[in-house]
């Protein structure tokens, strides 16, 4: 005899089961949206730059590596005149010489007030060497001013620079070495490389800019320019502009690219400059390619 509980049971147990085979029903998923690809502007180039140290027992491998390096494709008169004041430039190949490779690969010492760079601290405290992070990569626009940091701030900076055949001294106060480095694509796929050294000193003050066709609000400090020391280099992908200070480590070369400080396991340091990375568009061909052809004109 079946009871109201049995009754009951069978109910709730069927209606289980029912509902234990009934398919999930699920919701329509939307596509991720993914952000797209970041692209460079196409008036940019990619670089890649830094500074090389060397120590001691490298510098007369180095001397002797300039033998290896293409000198000649920076005008002779600059080249002159940047030896005159304590540095040279040369163009490296896709194939960086042996002797830069070694520099690369030379450990560094931790206690090294000027090596904090070439090291990272990691989550344990402990410094660790991490060389490649010393590189950093640059988009620069076409004529944009990008800087370059040489130098700290030194509180007294003493230079002496040759132009024009004479010598002439100044002393500069809370004073830091940049390097300007502007960078204009041309429509072979090479680009021009401007270098230019600079010395920004004194406190911050504010000034009006014009930028993009509005004023706005700068602060920056005082800068010496040496226009005449600018470096022009036309480089190819994968090319390199270096610079370095001259043997005798004077005039800028050696505020610059020598140490301000005497405890230092390295003695001189170089900064390279490689095009990594261009972008062969349109808009740099010649202006005669981009114009349309002109009309012809039916004689009468």
């Amino acid at each position: 005899m079946v009871t109201g509980a049995h009754l009951m049971l069978c109910v709730v147990v069927g209606s289980t089961l029912v509902a234990g085979c009934a398919a999930w029903k699920k919701e329509p998923v939307e596509k991720r949206r993914e952000l797209p690809i970041a692209r460079m502007s196409p008036d940019s180039v990619g670089l890649d730059y830094g500074f090389i140290r060397v120590p001691m027992d490298q510098v007369s491998a180095v001397n002797a590596m300039w033998r290896e390096l293409d000198e000649t494709r920076i005008s002779p008169d600059r080249r002159q005149l940047l030896l005159r004041n304590g540095m040279r430039c040369a163009i490296v190949g896709e194939q960086l010489p042996d002797s830069i490779r070694q520099l690369l690969d030379h450990p560094t010492s931790a206690d090294d007030p000027y090596a904090e760079i070439a090291f990272e601290v990691d989550s344990d405290g402990r410094k660790e060497r991490a060389s490649e992070k010393t590189f950093r990569h640059l988009n620069s626009r076409s004529g944009q001013p990008n800087h370059i940091v040489a130098s700290d701030v030194l509180p007294q900076l003493d230079v002496i620079t040759h132009r024009q055949g004479l010598l002439a001294g100044r002393t500069f106060r809370d004073a830091q070495c940049i390097f300007l480095l502007k960078s204009f694509p041309l429509g072979d796929g090479r680009v021009r490389l401007e270098l230019t050294p600079e010395i920004h000193h004194g406190a911050p003050q504010r000034d009006m800019v014009a930028d993009m066709g509005i004023w706005r609000f700068d602060m920056s400090r005082k800068r010496e320019v040496y226009e005449s020391l600018r470096v022009e280099a036309m480089l190819s992908p994968g090319e390199s502009l270096l610079v370095a200070s001259a043997p005798n480590d004077r005039g800028l070369g050696k505020n610059f690219l020598v140490p301000h400080v005497e405890k230092t396991s390295w003695k001189r340091k170089m900064l390279i400059v490689r095009l990594a990375q261009t972008q062969h568009d349109a808009l740099f061909s010649a202006e005669a390619d981009a114009l349309p052809p002109a009309p012809r004109v039916r004689s009468k």
